[in-house]
């Protein structure tokens, strides 16, 4: 109940609500004061007071302690990101400015006469409140001013859990969506072409002015017609993939980037990015999803998509007119994407991508080699005289005979020949072997000692950051293998087995469906799954994402196939700059029967005297609706089992495993979840033999 002794001097004409004398004001300007309406927050009146007054009223408003106008909290809200608000504002003014100029259009009548009275202000309202739960149209967030739309779209989602579980922050957020109604309609109606505006005023209008809306028009306008639902979308856009990869990679006429797919068949960025990758997991290798994707529609895509285009006009004249194909640096050039090394490095990644896509992946080696590769000259030339000359100079014998080879309908680095070698411990030994292998390989013998590390690589070896070595208190000897560690035992490199990375690849032939539901299921009983604005976050894993996004890299350090940084640049990084990074590329092994089982941990961290064993995985996905062929599900096993064997060969009774990329982290325990992934393969086929039983018992 209103107290009867309080003095009003304004009532709010558009909702009748009594205004105490002593309401707050917002101020927006030296000796200029606005007031605003707390329930519909309508301006009512703007005017000057003298200094003296101006002093009361701040102390008036300094006494009483009192909270901010709602509009006033919403705008310097400092839970999201600095700019958000700002950037949210142009973004909903945009959308009330389209259903203004809609509002023309139905009902053909100019914006100057069309009465705001309450009925608009809520007709408007209620076409835009579904922000409190929804995605904004892409046309809408083109161009911010301090946000780009990934980061927009975080604060966002920040946003809309504030609004669905603070009622009375909801209830402030309407009065400044309902405030904003209206400054806008002012704004189009009555300042469109005046001069000397406030800032606000003057922000809102130029950024109007400068935003092309005809096809948000359109789209308003003409909805499409053959979309009823999300599944029958769902069936749209398939039938254009179906359309589209029937052609590709020889063209690509056809193709659509994301916003113009959501436009179209009216679905989320996340949805539609989900259908492709499930589309494309079940027409491709799984090696191949990822890159295909990231191709298309990921970073550079446009000038990928011109590159495909002069790559496939060109490959016409293969392989009659070889000579008059452009140079990687021609292409680089050609195609708008520089002579930087760093350029013609990417330029070069996208021909062999092309060339695995549309000739495989043995052809495609062979194609690079002959049209691109540095000995190219020397491939065409290469008759049996040559080739024996390169042999012998290599210390080997060529037992192919000559007729045998000119035989060979092959072209010639494709060919496989007979080759005698003389090994370190002077044994005669015979092998086949394609030439090309032979050519461009310095490690191509496959009994010498030097074969071990070019089929086993170490990356740059392991790397260890000593100042965090203290940390390791209670892991002695732990600590004291890493400290004098520097490759695997040549013995163990010669006797080793199975490697554990290949357990990233036992998680598949199961029902889709039943391992998406199963997914669901880990991450929410076994598995915690954070992202970077989660609240809870270690310092040390939030750094994990953090120090795995494109922001801390140059253009060369960011491979085109996923998108994402390298991994000895991610891991170069985190080493130095995190407190809690011990080492990288940590080789293991523990033997079983008369084979060692071998691998390599990407990062090994201490967090709060606990182990972390930390993969890196920028192709796949942390999400739990991912599509089960791209998510971190599949890399578990691997990572797991390098928990595992750290526990067993060093008596470690706690340790946890991460898998991390720039999206997000799953933080687990090793035995359980090892546990749960088995049971459930297990459960689709009793039968089958999973790898890893060979080693673990679950």
């Amino acid at each position: 109940m209103v107290e009867d002794n309080i003095e009003y001097e304004f009532k709010c004409p558009d909702c009748n609500w009594n205004i105490p004398a002593d309401e707050i004001k917002r101020k927006t300007g030296f000796k200029e004061q606005i007031l605003f309406c707390e329930l519909c927050g309508a301006r009512l009146k703007k005017y000057f007071i003298n200094e003296f007054e101006e002093k009361i009223e701040i102390e008036q408003i300094s006494d009483k302690n009192s909270k901010l106008f709602p509009v006033e909290i919403i705008a310097t809200d400092s839970d999201f990101t600095p700019g958000f608000i700002d950037d949210l504002t142009l973004v909903l003014s945009r959308m009330i400015y389209v259903n203004i100029r809609m509002l023309e259009k139905l009902q053909n009548e100019n914006i100057k006469t069309i009465k705001f009275d309450e009925t608009l202000l809520n007709y408007i309202a209620d076409t835009i409140i579904p922000i409190l739960d929804k995605e904004i149209n892409l046309l809408f967030l083109k161009s911010l001013q301090n946000l780009n739309q990934e980061d927009f779209g975080i604060n966002l989602k920040n946003l809309q859990s504030k609004l669905a579980n603070i009622n009375t922050y909801c209830q402030y957020f309407i009065i400044y969506l309902r405030w904003l109604i209206k400054e806008v309609f002012t704004i189009v109606s009555e300042l469109w072409n005046k001069k000397k505006l406030e800032v606000f005023d003057e922000t809102i209008i130029n950024d109007l002015k400068g935003y092309n809306f005809e096809e948000i028009y359109l789209l308003l306008e003409n909805p499409p017609q053959n979309q009823s639902s999300p599944k029958d979308a769902s069936h749209s856009l398939l039938t254009y993939l179906n359309d589209f990869f029937s052609k590709f990679p020889e063209e690509i006429s056809n193709y659509k980037n994301i916003e113009q797919l959501a436009l179209e068949y009216l679905l989320e960025k996340d949805a539609i990015t989900d259908l492709i990758i499930g589309y494309l997991s079940d027409i491709y290798e799984n090696a191949m999803v990822m890159d295909i994707y990231n191709l298309l529609w990921v970073g550079e895509s446009d000038k990928n998509l011109q590159l495909i285009n002069c790559l496939s006009s060109q490959l016409k004249k293969y392989p009659e007119y070889i000579d008059d194909i452009d140079s990687a640096r021609q292409l680089a050039i050609k195609n708008g994407f520089g002579t930087a090394g760093s350029r013609r490095d990417h330029v070069r990644g996208i021909i062999k991508q092309y060339l695995r896509i549309r000739y495989g992946l043995e052809d495609a080696e062979f194609m690079y080699n002959e049209i691109w590769g540095a000995r190219c000259k020397q491939t065409k030339a290469l008759d049996y005289d040559k080739l024996d000359e390169i042999i012998k100079d290599k210390g080997a014998k060529l037992l192919t005979t000559r007729e045998e080879y000119d035989n060979m309908a092959e072209p010639p680095v494709l060919r496989i020949i007979s080759i005698e070698h003389v090994t370190i411990k002077n044994r005669e030994h015979r092998f086949d072997m394609r030439i090309n292998n032979f050519l461009y390989r310095d490690s191509w013998c496959p009994i010498c000692s030097n074969f071990y590390k070019t089929m086993f690589p170490v990356s740059d070896g392991i790397q260890k950051n000593m100042k965090n070595f203290d940390k390791l208190t209670h892991y002695d000897s732990l600590k004291e293998y890493i400290q004098i560690c520097d490759d695997l035992p040549l013995e163990v490199l010669k006797n080793q087995g199975e490697r554990i990375s290949h357990f990233a690849n036992q998680f598949t032939n199961v029902n889709s469906q039943a391992k998406r539901t199963f997914i669901n299921q880990l991450v929410k009983s076994e598995i915690k799954y954070f992202k970077k604005d989660d609240k809870n976050i270690h310092h040390a894993l939030f750094q994990l994402i953090d120090f795995s996004m494109d922001k801390h890299y140059i253009p060369s350090q960011i491979y085109h196939n996923h998108g994402s940084a390298d991994h000895t640049s991610v891991l170069s990084k985190i080493l130095l700059d995190s407190d809690y990074a011990i080492a990288t590329e940590i080789p293991i092994y523990r033997k079983y029967s008369d084979e060692f089982l071998t691998g390599h941990i990407d990062l090994l961290m201490i967090i709060d005297d606990i182990l972390y064993v930390c993969d890196y995985k920028p192709r796949t996905s942390p999400h739990p609706n991912a599509n089960p062929s791209v998510s971190f599900i599949n890399s578990i096993p691997q990572i797991a089992c390098y928990g595992l064997i750290l526990k067993k060969n060093y008596g470690i009774n706690k340790l946890f495993c991460v898998t991390f990329n720039k999206l997000g982290i799953w933080l687990y325990e090793p035995e359980i979840v090892m546990q749960k992934i088995t049971s459930f393969i297990k459960k689709q086929d009793s039968k089958r033999k999973l790898t890893w039983e060979n080693f673990f018992q679950f």
